[in-house]
């Protein structure tokens, strides 16, 4: 098996959160430890349960047709720049569903999608240039801050330097990787190195992958991916609901990088659409099962709908909301009270089969 290689990519949002997205060590820092590895078991395939790998291995950009993806833009509540105030009310979820990109000359990758959004659904975007915020442009290659409603969620390489946190992105809920030039391990793409296809949903969201104060534990946000599990044939569907996560080590920046457990998904709430938007069934809760995989007991969480709309053939939405982070020392409410992610939200798309 190839060796989990430190991965020494420059994210549009800072990096690929580790091919989970590392959205946010300074370049610098990367190369000041190139050669180092990732720790944790999410390393493409996972032979225990291909459903659970975080990553997904591509190849370089070449399609200009002219397609229709969806964006899903999240955030907890920002902090200030001195990090000691949040605007209330600020969390952010953003659903852009088709959005044409393609038809000309440019490969279609994450940047183009950006560009074609910036601007639109009251959204504006930012690479930059010498720790300076600039335009978002066609040629853009890191992602550096997303604005909204008068709020801005920033890299922390440009305001933060004292904290580790940026924009991270999934394409169909899986991390964009490839094969690094000595093909012993793999590496985050940029976002203008990454591909899109037609009907591919880009899951953005902004985290803080590390301990972002003494004594403040792990704030690295989990995610849910919702991966189909079976259909009785008439009315009764049901998907897991994946927790995974991603932990960057401060002081290395060498990543934890985990498939799913079971349990991180326990207790979410799901709901499911049809493609064009329909409510199907809401506020399903979830639950946990054991079960054997090569040997290997899992534990899993499950989401079973029922509904006569459902159908075989068809493809499905479904969604989760997101969780944010609390705390009961009052000391920290200003600061910690709802800023971050616990669990971002699932949007993931379930296909029936036939």
């Amino acid at each position: 098996m190839k060796s989990k290689k430190f991965l020494a990519f420059v994210f549009a949002l800072a990096f690929v959160f580790s091919a989970m997205g590392l959205a946010f060590a300074p370049s610098s820092a990367l190369a000041a430890n190139a050669g180092q590895y990732l720790s944790g078991d999410a390393i493409p395939p996972n032979p225990l349960n291909p459903n659970g790998s975080t990553y997904e291995i591509i190849g370089e950009p070449v399609s200009t047709d002219a397609i229709n993806v969806t964006l899903i833009i999240e955030a907890g509540q920002p902090l200030d720049e001195d990090g000691y105030v949040i605007p209330s009310a600020s969390y952010l979820r953003k659903e852009i569903k088709n959005v044409s990109i393609g038809g000309g000359t440019a490969p279609n990758t994450v940047t183009s999608l950006l560009y074609a959004v910036d601007g639109t659904n009251g959204l504006k975007f930012y690479g930059e240039d010498d720790d300076e915020l600039v335009d978002f442009t066609a040629s853009t290659t890191y992602l550096a801050a997303v604005e909204y409603g008068g709020n801005q969620w920033v890299d922390g390489a440009v305001a933060f330097t004292w904290l580790f946190n940026g924009w991270a992105v999934r394409i169909n809920d899986k991390y964009p990787v490839r094969l690094t030039s000595d093909e012993q391990g793999y590496e985050g793409t940029g976002i203008i190195d990454t591909p899109l296809a037609d009907g591919d949903v880009v899951h953005l969201f902004y985290d803080f992958p590390s301990n972002a104060f003494g004594g403040s534990g792990n704030l690295a946000a989990k995610y849910v991916r919702a991966v189909y599990d079976g259909y009785d044939g008439t009315n009764t569907l049901t998907v897991q609901l994946q927790g995974h996560n991603t932990y960057i080590n401060p002081s290395n920046y060498v990543l934890e990088v985990n498939n799913y457990r079971g349990e991180w998904a326990e207790g979410v709430t799901a709901s499911i659409y049809t493609e064009d938007g329909i409510l199907v069934q809401d506020g399903v809760q979830s639950t946990t099962q054991t079960v054997t995989i090569d040997n290997e007991t899992v534990v899993q969480t499950v989401a079973t709908f029922q509904s006569n709309l459902l159908e075989a053939g068809e493809t499905y939405i479904v969604k989760t909301n997101p969780v944010y982070y609390t705390t009961d020392n009052s000391s920290w409410w200003d600061v910690f009270n709802g800023a971050f992610f616990v669990l971002t939200g699932a949007y993931d798309k379930i296909e029936i089969p036939e």
